[in-house]
């Protein structure tokens, strides 16, 4: 777990270093209304669709309870993801997801693959050593 989250952050850490030095050297900008983002944007409280809400419904209640407390921003853009990205999405910290929303959709794009191979590798990781405690060593 460490190692992926290690990873993890390293990935998005380097993801980012382009947009930091970027701001870095802009000059500051009058904000623009139309400049962020919806999923940055701050709004009022996601509203799901009836499908995603039946899919919230089947959810183990620690989820639940972690779904909840993100910004709306952070819950709209969950159900943007596909299932193996919301895979992902649930094993990234807070700081992490806030790191994944602000990035530009380029970023984002290039970012995911690494995530979810990581998902990925941890499950089946976890799922060989599974199989081998099962498989019995005496």
């Amino acid at each position: 777990m460490k190692t992926f989250m290690s990873i993890g952050a390293f990935a998005l850490a380097t993801a980012a270093l382009p947009v930091a030095a970027q701001a870095q050297t802009a000059a500051p900008a009058a904000p623009a209304a139309s400049a962020a983002t919806p999923a940055q944007a701050p709004a009022g409280p996601f509203t799901m669709t009836t499908a995603q809400k039946a899919q919230y419904d089947r959810w183990a209640s620690d989820l639940k309870t972690k779904y909840d407390a993100w910004p709306s921003g952070q819950q709209e853009y969950f159900w943007s993801l596909g299932p193996d990205e919301q895979q992902g999405w649930w094993a990234l910290s807070d700081v992490q997801r806030g790191q994944v929303l602000a990035m530009t959709p380029d970023q984002r794009a290039q970012v995911w693959p690494s995530i979810v191979a990581q998902v990925k590798g941890r499950a089946t990781a976890s799922a060989s050593s599974a199989r081998a405690k099962a498989g019995g060593t005496s």
